[in-house]
């Protein structure tokens, strides 16, 4: 009775256990209105350089609003994956499921340069409260390539970063599933994968066929496609070595799922560092890629996406790969996975934390 007790125990917390701990010993534990006056200036921040930047000749169209543009449809009585909006043209394709499109109806009634803009604001400033919750250790993540890219082009990677510590925003895994995915690794949490299928499931009040029209899309982007197809991408898979840490699940399911391959898609390795230096590892790595990314761009498409994949894994996947691979192989499990890899090497089966034991 008490083995069943422990293991109830052992699964519960290995449910909520979403984020690695930072090394902050002897750091004071944040205010509540320090969080807030960071997350505000964070966010006011963000709001400013994404409109500078798209407000600049000849930046073209940020990711943010193609889905801006399929909301709008959505609110006209259009199928958003048929329409020919003005704002892109007979280019646009939607590449994201409804529950993308219904989290951007409201700012949908705004003009999409401002909706930008209050986008990446409200993003910056939930990612900058969730990540202050314990500590002042991953705000260099705000000093980042990988930050400042999502800001300016709206990207989901901000919302679904600071997901990984509020587990009340699983849901959004539904409107990015690549990503979703990579946080169901993480957490093991049943009650986020059941929160993100409900979301899946409410979408189709909006459009029942949604989810043939959005399948139907996929093959035709060219944006997305794993890090495993570049050449050193193989080597994040290294990471299932040290399989129960969250973190190391996290690095390998988004090593494993098709994303575009940019240096905001890699916001989510963030979670890793445990010290500031860490973090400035990765905030150097993204700049590098950022920077191959300037001057990369005009080239053949399909080279310009490879090319970019390439500086993403080696500057930031690889970096977090070394640092997960210096952590001995503990954390605390659900029952179900610690029966199920029973069968595994001692070596490889990991322990739980000695402070848990």
């Amino acid at each position: 009775m008490l083995r069943s007790i422990r293991n109830g125990e052992m699964s519960a917390r290995g449910a909520s256990e979403h984020v690695t701990p930072v090394d902050d010993s002897g750091a004071t534990r944040p205010a509540l209105l320090a969080r807030i006056a960071i997350a505000s200036a964070l966010g006011l921040f963000a709001a400013a350089i994404s409109w500078i930047a798209t407000h600049r000749s000849g930046f073209g169209i940020p990711d943010f609003h193609w889905w801006w543009v399929g909301a709008r449809a959505l609110l006209d009585g259009q199928n958003p994956y048929e329409a020919v909006p003005r704002v892109i043209g007979p280019a646009f394709h939607l590449y994201h499921p409804m529950p993308a499109i219904l989290v951007a109806v409201p700012f949908a009634l705004l003009r999409p340069d401002v909706a930008l803009s209050l986008f990446s604001a409200l993003s910056t400033a939930i990612l900058a409260f969730a990540v202050t919750r314990t500590s002042y250790a991953r705000l260099p993540l705000f000093l980042s390539a990988s930050f400042a890219h999502a800001a300016v082009m709206g990207q989901w990677s901000l919302l679904l970063t600071a997901a990984l510590f509020l587990p009340w925003l699983a849901f959004l895994g539904a409107a990015k599933p690549n990503v979703g995915l990579a946080l169901l690794g993480t957490s093991l949490s049943w009650r986020s994968a059941l929160a993100m299928v409900l979301f899946a499931v409410v979408s189709l009040a909006a459009m029942p066929s949604w989810p043939r029209e959005w399948l139907t899309q996929l093959p035709n982007s060219p944006y997305h496609f794993s890090p495993l197809r570049t050449p050193v991408g193989f080597l994040t898979l290294l990471a299932l070595l040290r399989w129960r840490r969250p973190e190391a699940r996290l690095l390998a399911v988004l090593g494993m799922v098709p994303q575009s391959p940019f240096v905001y898609e890699a916001l989510p390795l963030f979670l890793i560092p445990r010290t500031r230096y860490q973090a400035y590892a990765l905030v150097i790595g993204s700049d590098v890629a950022l920077g191959v990314y300037v001057l990369s761009r005009g080239i053949d498409q399909s080279r310009f996406f490879w090319i970019n994949g390439v500086a993403v894994v080696v500057t930031m996947y690889l970096p977090a790969l070394v640092m997960v691979l210096r952590r001995p192989n503990e954390g605390i499990i659900p029952s179900w996975l610690d029966r199920a890899t029973a069968v595994l090497p001692q070596r490889f089966r990991g322990r739980e934390p000695l402070a848990a034991a």
